[in-house]
């Protein structure tokens, strides 16, 4: 991951567009079904992410992902701090999405149990540097289609996990989910 200078507004500047392809066109994006993908929570491996994490603890650090036509950028926001890194397609070697089974029953009354999936999102580059982020119920099936790009065909890899995620992780996913 290579650090990404944004202006005030968010907007990558002329120089880092040029090195990672630029934008995709309005009919580009369409056919694409859209370039930004639904927020996950960071959680390692990204040190200019770590960095920001470190001042100010109790805060949740949202990522999402945007296609460009050279790479992929992370844009992590942070109560409106915002931090952005990138990598080109040539320096992925596989985003893995792990899926993790939970039971929900809606209802007071007529109560009915329906099966939802959360999961760990994990991108691994050639370099050997793997970043994760934790994937709340509602937005696991978005990021799943997400990721099921074509864009993503060569680099992309889903499994459901036949054990529970690891207990802390499972705490905080639920704790962040009352908050979404």
């Amino acid at each position: 991951m290579k650090a990404v200078e944004i202006e005030l507004s968010g907007v990558l500047e002329e120089e880092e567009l040029e090195y990672y392809g630029g934008t995709f066109s309005i009919r580009e994006n369409i056919r694409l079904g859209g370039t930004g993908s639904p927020k996950v929570y960071y959680s390692d491996g990204i040190p200019e992410f770590d960095e920001l994490n470190a001042y100010v603890e109790n805060e949740v650090s949202f990522v999402s992902f945007e296609m460009m036509k050279k790479g992929l950028i992370l844009r992590l926001n942070r109560t409106q701090r915002m931090r952005c890194v990138g990598t080109l397609w040539t320096g992925i070697k596989e985003i893995r999405l792990t899926g993790y089974r939970k039971e929900v029953e809606y209802g007071r009354w007529l109560s009915r149990r329906v099966i939802v999936h959360r999961g760990i999102l994990e991108l691994e580059e050639f370099d050997g540097s793997i970043s994760c982020f934790h994937v709340p119920e509602q937005n696991f099936s978005g990021l799943q289609n997400y990721f099921s790009k074509a864009i993503f065909r060569d680099f992309f890899v889903y499994a459901l996990g036949t054990s529970p995620p690891d207990p802390t992780d499972s705490k905080l996913i639920d704790f962040l989910d009352d908050f979404i």
